[in-house]
This record gives C-alpha cells, sequence and structure tokens, in this order.
C-alpha cells in the first residue's frame, strides 16, 4: 500500500460502522485532480491493477459519500463510516470490468477494516445503497455474492414464496422510505445490489450520473421474485 494522503477529512463525531464502496470511471491522477477540485477523498482507491493507495486516515471522517440514509440514521454518511474507491471504466456496468485484482485487495481491506471495527454485514453497502436518489456505484457488475461469499457483506442462498410488502421490507433491510420518489429509487437500488441481471445498462456515463434510476415508475417496486429476495435478505439480517 502507498499513501497520497488528502485534507479533506474532519473529526469523527461517530463510530466507524460500515464500510461504503463507491467507483470511478476516471483513472487514479485524474480521480485526485477531480476531487482536489471539489475538496472530497475516500480513505481508500483500489486501481484496476489491484494497487491500494491511502487517501485519509481511518480516524478521520472523509469527505467521500455525502448525505444519505441507512437503517434509521439520515444525514451525513461520512460520519461513521469508511470509504473504498475503486477505478472502473465503466462505471460498474459492464459484466467482468472489476479485475480479479482489484477485487482480491478489496476482500482483504474489507476483511481486515471488518474485523478491527467488528462492522455488520448489513452495513457493507454501496454509495447507491445509502444515496439511490443521485448515485449508481459501485453498479451492477459489481461482485456482491462473491464479496458475501468470503464473509462480506449480505446475501441469499434460497428464496420462498411470500405475500410480504416491499415498502416495510425495503425500510427493514436499511433503505429510505420516507417518499415515493426514495421508495422506487431504494427498489432500483437494491436491484443493482442483489438482482442486478435486471439493471438497465446506460453507455452514457453522464446520462446515468444524472439518472441513476427510473424516476416516477412504481413498476420497480413491484415483482414476485423481488419480493422474495426483499424477504430473503431482509431474514438474513437478522
Amino acid at each position: 500500500m502507498r499513501e497520497h494522503l488528502m485534507p479533506y477529512f474532519e473529526e469523527r463525531t461517530l463510530p466507524i460502522e460500515m464500510i461504503i464502496i463507491h467507483c470511478s470511471a476516471y483513472d487514479v491522477d485524474k480521480c485526485i485532480q477531480v476531487w482536489h477540485e471539489y475538496k472530497v477523498a475516500p480513505h481508500y482507491v483500489i486501481a484496476e491493477d489491484g494497487e491500494l493507495i491511502k487517501m485519509v486516515d481511518e480516524s478521520k471522517k472523509a469527505f467521500h459519500a455525502g448525505i444519505g440514509y441507512w437503517n434509521g440514521y439520515c444525514g451525513s454518511m461520512n460520519e461513521s463510516s469508511i470509504g473504498i474507491e475503486l477505478i472502473n471504466p465503466t462505471m460498474g456496468q459492464d459484466d467482468n470490468s472489476y479485475t480479479d485484482a482489484q477485487i482480491k485487495t478489496l476482500m482483504k481491506l474489507c476483511k481486515d477494516l471488518i474485523q478491527k471495527y467488528n462492522i455488520k454485514p448489513w452495513n457493507v453497502v454501496g454509495h447507491s445503497d445509502v444515496a439511490p436518489l443521485r448515485k449508481a456505484d459501485p453498479g451492477r457488475a459489481f461482485p456482491w455474492k462473491k464479496l458475501a461469499q468470503n464473509g462480506i457483506g449480505l446475501w441469499y442462498h434460497q428464496v420462498e414464496k411470500t405475500d410480504g410488502d416491499a415498502i416495510s421490507l425495503l425500510q427493514n433491510i436499511g433503505y429510505d422510505v420516507s417518499s415515493e420518489e426514495k421508495q422506487i429509487a431504494s427498489a432500483y437500488a437494491f436491484r443493482r445490489h442483489y438482482m442486478q441481471n435486471e439493471i438497465i445498462i446506460e453507455p452514457n456515463l453522464q446520462k446515468l450520473l444524472d439518472n441513476p434510476f427510473p424516476r416516477g415508475d412504481k413498476t420497480w417496486l413491484e415483482g414476485e421474485n423481488f419480493i422474495m429476495i426483499l424477504n430473503a435478505i431482509a431474514c438474513n439480517k437478522k
């Protein structure tokens, strides 16, 4: 691991309880340039070749995730999280676009953080999970299932037919369902995390950044398989 420390942090006011995974289509050097421009930074960035670069000390509140919501907490997601940025030229959309070297480095880092801070599986999330109205990363190609198989985050093993309520289940898992727009965004973010084949690929990355979910389409809150997988994840969280 090498260091490229950046000054975009403050003292923490809450203990570390979360890992938030991001991705950027820029290479590392361009990311650093953009982060300086916007005065933000993650704690770590992982290049496509698997190189791990430390940007902010874990003990500090890095400016990486902004305002969001998770498990009843609404506000700055930076307060209790560690942010990890992965370089991905497709913004995590194309299958196999995350390299084996990247994921190997990420899994080692996550395992170390989980053990060090006793991070619960349901608190290993993507930026799109905590801020689904405005974020699409780490994208439909991110290998959440592989991470879970290695003890990082939540997944499901089997699903059973259920008549559960989508909104209640989303809320139970941790998503923000306080408005219709947030319900749709959260349902889409859940699919991006757990039902990736249903996510629409958007080759225009600027359009993806501007429109991270299909606004106004309540059909994303429906579907038997959707409800069954929601229920499976909610049960695994217990």
